[in-house]
């Protein structure tokens, strides 16, 4: 009895290490995330409230901490002269901003943190729900485009197209 209750202890036990030391799921992490909160990023985001307002959200993560995350903004609106207007370029490093200049306008539109440092973490969000009344305000649809590229300290990179449009509005 004693040599059978040895046996399935031993059998359990193997068993646990073989599920636990199973690597199948490491398979399906990619060392760089790009993901829209509650919408498929690799589709159109379409604003359809009245008063042109969405929650506009991406969660961005990196297993080994980021090194640089640029936005390019391509717009019909948001041309160069609107966006210099605002001292900001049409493409910049949300890790790593060219100028205390930039930074603080970064700051000032709620895309950097006085608190929180982009560059080594392993997770940030890009939020700009704010500018969707501003965008909507202008009567174009779009396409608005924020093309997001991420690279982490390893090396790896990925870009994914963060597409808004307001159909609601004239062309």
């Amino acid at each position: 009895m004693m040599k059978k209750n040895l046996v399935f202890l031993l059998m359990a036990f193997l068993t646990l290490n073989f599920v636990a030391c199973s690597d199948d799921d490491d398979d399906d992490n990619d060392p760089v995330t790009i993901e829209g909160r509650g919408f498929n990023i690799d589709q159109t985001f379409n604003v359809t409230n009245k008063d042109n307002t969405a929650e506009v959200i991406v969660n961005i993560a990196t297993e080994k901490g980021i090194e640089n995350l640029i936005v390019k903004i391509e717009s019909p609106v948001l041309t160069e002269d609107v966006l210099n207007a605002v001292n900001l370029p049409k493409e910049f490093d949300l890790a790593n901003p060219a100028s205390e200049e930039l930074a603080q306008t970064l700051i000032g539109f709620g895309l950097l943190s006085k608190d929180k440092k982009i560059k080594g973490s392993t997770e940030t969000t890009f939020d700009v729900s704010q500018f969707m009344p501003l965008l909507g305000g202008f009567e174009n649809p779009g396409p608005h485009k924020f093309i997001l590229t991420v690279k982490d300290s390893a090396g790896n990179n990925l870009s994914k197209t963060l597409t808004v449009y307001f159909p609601n509005l004239k062309k």
